[in-house]
């Protein structure tokens, strides 16, 4: 369907509401990168030379003429779009002329007596009773208290900023509202989110009252701790403030109920903005396209965001590009991306042709329409998140020469890398077999901390071997850099890199993100019992890290392999399943059920009754914040009644479930159905759903692939196992070792053991070079090392109990936040995520003028 978006501004209104309130399957053949952004070939960066390289001419890069040694470092987790698109303005105009301020010397020393003293508070009597300190009370008594907290912020010390304006309030401090927003924008730009929250909370305390920019930025603190308040309540707290919601309000928590999954709450919101006499703009559309990633792409979101693309200004209609990009990739619709960006360049900007368009501003209430705007210069959209994103997704394929291609793309159009653009590089490196150069982009970053290099020799780095490969300029270190170190480390499988790689943070002042728990407690799944984990992560919940989903589903996850292992062990030399086997003690799950929003999904576990009992104050945590399921939650629930509990009927109406709260299946969603067929031997039905797949633009791969060879191996079924497998090369699917090794059980289980033995060394060549020694060895002992080939067989290197709980603690006390007490910041979220704050972060330009 599509909509236009210009003189008639009604139909972007009803476009909104249309694809919040429907939710639908797209449809898209997977495909390969087959062309690149730009046609023009150019060198690449010489690997010698690249850090290097100075661009001054870079059109999407803000002040990339600034000498590096000039740039700021605001903070280690800073964001790449707030950085480069500067959409956060905390100096617009009319804003406070607070400056930073850096007090004596002897006051300093003071205030740093008692940070040490009394780190949680500082009471006046506390105060009172130091020595030295009856100057320091009419010292800060003055609003020069303010500006040093501002100069605590510049310095990246949070902690010790609302340390201060805590204790200067209690001796009688004021400063105007504008100054209270001011240093709470800066503390949101340090993305210390809990931070934010008790600012706005003291601004309350101190002015008596509070405003319209203190509340919303106590709703995006919220937001970012992932406690998800109702639009009523958030409307009954304006109102118990004698504060009307601005447009950025109503923003605010539409993107909050889609980072939720909760399309109704964000319907609600958009409903609610539209009655109070917001009238839905191509920002509104933008917001709930990036917040879309949730659930997936459907054609009205394509659509729309193809028309916002066309109509908004250039700061939003470039975020909403790449989103949309994101939304495609994660559909696995790499054409679409090929056709959008083609599309976007050849037509200066704009997908498609949409004649004289116009949108009305965010300033705007509903009324007279305004002027229509009329753009006539090209427009220049892709930036450097655009090249990010298309590196990443190369990075996780492996494909290292397309990924080259992209990066001699983005220095033809002198687009100066950023943080992001290293962490990819790192993760691509890593995977491409390139591990030193990986290292030498790591280095480069941490020039300036030379202690932390070392670390990195530690891990394997030879500083003397010149990279290969094109090392980018060097940029601040950010913990999304450390983060991709760590998910590459962990594929050599020693735990002791994690401790490495996590002092190297502490040592460059970075603290961990939700993405790096995540990491390491799924890192962690090969050397503890799923017990253990869930103990494990209450360990941080009780040091101060406040839980979130992803990590409720590492534990899930690993919970489900555990009883799916001890119900069902497989094997080649498990018993046969019947052709329709009965569920083991199901109770199907009620419709209401399963769309309770509740963070676990109903899953429940008969074997682990300890290890869920141990979860629950975990699941209380996420409940008690409003936390609802996603995507992965519904695709483990699914898993766990086919495969678990061998309900297929519970299972596929969890599956009808999730796609009628608007979610669209992915390929583990149908993988997980699939499994379950296949262990309850209905082969027809496995093939159903991979049509189903196959149907809904998801080709099936050699995972999908191998449930259909492992569901004939299960019945001893060798023709069967052998045409599926053959399908499977006729569909240019490269076999893997699950796949190779399904086959050969087939021969196994029917006792053929010559011609399972004669299958294995024939398909062998066609995963790994055949090793000569593995020709006169026995069945079972060349079945084990073909199987130790794959990269999830790969043994943990064998530990004591007493040297693993050693380092297990020393990794749990680096993922704990410095000073203890508070929550870790949101500086780990999906790029969409980042999208869409930022997408938010423009409405702060605005809604000033609305308030």
């Amino acid at each position: 369907m599509h909509w236009r978006v210009g003189r008639n501004f009604r139909h972007l209104s009803q476009a909104a509401h249309s694809f919040l309130e429907r939710s639908r399957t797209l449809i898209h053949p997977p495909c390969v990168i087959a062309k690149p952004i730009h046609s023009t070939p150019r060198i690449l960066w010489p690997p010698a030379v690249a850090p290097k390289l100075r661009h001054s001419h870079a059109s999407t890069v803000e002040s990339t003429t600034a000498p590096l040694e000039d740039t700021k470092r605001t903070h280690a987790g800073e964001n790449a779009l707030d950085s480069f698109l500067r959409l956060d303005r905390p100096f617009e105009e009319g804003g406070s002329n607070l400056v930073p301020l850096v007090p004596p010397p002897e006051v300093l020393s003071i205030l740093a007596g008692l940070f040490v003293q009394y780190p949680s508070s500082c009471t006046v009597s506390n105060l009172r009773r130091a020595q030295s300190t009856c100057d320091l009370t009419t010292y800060l008594r003055h609003p020069r208290a303010f500006a040093i907290a501002l100069h605590f912020l510049e310095e990246g010390e949070p902690d010790r900023a609302l340390w201060l304006l805590r204790l200067v309030t209690q001796i009688g401090a004021s400063c105007s509202p504008k100054t209270w927003n001011h240093l709470t924008t800066k503390v949101a730009e340090l993305q210390e989110w809990r931070g934010v929250r008790n600012l706005a909370g003291l601004a309350r305390q101190q002015l008596g009252f509070t405003t319209v920019k203190l509340l919303n930025w106590r709703l995006r603190a919220w937001m970012e701790n992932q406690r998800y308040v109702s639009v009523p309540d958030v409307l009954a707290m304006f109102q118990r403030e004698h504060v009307s919601p601005s447009r950025l309000t109503y923003h605010l928590l539409v993107a909050m109920h889609l980072r939720n999954c909760d399309l109704a709450a964000a319907l609600t919101g958009l409903r609610t903005m539209e009655s109070a006499g917001f009238p839905v703009t191509a920002k509104t559309c933008a917001i709930i396209v990036l917040g879309y990633r949730s659930f997936g792409l459907t054609p009205s979101i394509r659509a729309q965001a193809l028309a916002t693309i066309g109509t908004g200004d250039d700061k939003v209609s470039s975020l909403v590009l790449n989103g949309l990009i994101h939304l495609l990739l994660d559909a696995e619709d790499v054409s679409g991306v090929v056709d959008v960006l083609s599309s976007v360049s050849e037509n200066g900007g704009r997908p498609f042709s949409h004649g004289a368009g116009s949108t009305r501003g965010d300033d705007a209430r509903a009324g007279p329409s305004v002027a229509p705007v009329t753009r006539s210069t090209p427009r220049n959209l892709v930036n450097v998140t655009t090249y990010n994103i298309l590196l990443n997704h190369l990075s996780r394929q492996g494909d290292l020469a397309r990924a080259m291609h992209v990066l001699q793309q983005m220095h033809v159009a002198e687009v100066l890398p950023d943080s992001n653009t290293a962490a990819a590089l790192v993760r691509l490196y890593f995977s491409a077999g390139y591990p030193n150069d990986a290292f030498h982009v790591i280095a480069s970053v941490l020039g300036d901390y030379p202690e932390a290099i070392d670390f990195l020799v530690s891990l394997g780095f030879l500083r003397s071997t010149l990279p290969e490969l094109p090392i980018p300029p060097p940029t601040p270190p950010t913990t999304r850099i450390f983060n991709a170190l760590l998910r590459s480390v962990n594929r050599r499988h020693e735990l002791q890199d994690f401790n490495v790689v996590l002092t190297a943070m502490r040592a460059v002042k970075l603290d961990p993100d939700r993405a790096t728990i995540r990491i390491v407690l799924s890192a962690l799944r090969p050397y503890v019992r799923p017990g253990e984990l869930v103990r494990i992560a209450r360990l941080l919940q009780s040091g101060g890290v406040t839980p979130a989903k992803e990590h409720l589903n590492v534990l899930l996850g690993a919970m489900l392999l555990h009883e799916r292992a001890t119900s069902h062990p497989r094997g080649w030399d498990r018993s046969l399943p019947s052709a329709h086997s009965s569920p083991s003690n199901a109770s199907p799950t009620s419709p209401s059920e399963s769309f309770a929003p509740q963070p676990i999904a109903g899953i429940t576990f008969s074997r682990l009754r300890k290890s869920a009992n141990h979860l629950q104050p975990i699941v209380q945590s996420l409940s008690g914040r409003g936390v609802r399921g996603d995507r992965a939650t519904f695709a483990l629930r699914i898993k766990h009644l086919a495969v678990v509990k061998r309900d297929l009927e519970a299972a596929r109406e969890q599956f009808r479930t999730m796609v009628k709260l608007g979610f669209r299946p992915n390929r583990y969603h149908f993988g997980a159905l699939m499994e379950g067929y296949a262990a309850t031997g209905d082969l027809r039905g496995v093939m159903g759903v991979m049509q189903a797949a196959a149907d809904a633009g998801l080709k099936p791969d050699v995972k999908m692939h191998t449930i259909l060879i492992a569901g004939h191996a299960r019945l001893a079924r060798t023709r069967g196992a052998l045409k599926a497998f053959r399908a499977m090369l006729a569909d240019g699917v490269r076999p893997d070792v699950p796949a190779v090794d399904a086959l050969v059980s087939a021969f196994f289980r029917r006792r053929e053991y010559g011609a399972a033995r004669r299958l294995l060394l024939r398909l062998w060549p066609q995963v790994a070079p055949l090793p000569d020694w593995v020709v006169d060895v026995p069945l079972r002992e060349l079945a084990r090392a073909f199987r130790a080939l794959h990269p999830a067989n790969a043994q943990a290197p064998r530990m004591s109990s007493k040297r693993r709980r050693r380092v297990v603690r020393r990794m749990v006390d680096k993922l704990l936040p410095r000073g203890g007490g508070k929550s870790l910041s949101m500086r780990g979220a999906k790029e969409a995520t980042e999208a869409a704050r930022n997408i938010v972060s423009i409405d702060t330009d605005t809604s000033a003028e609305v308030q």
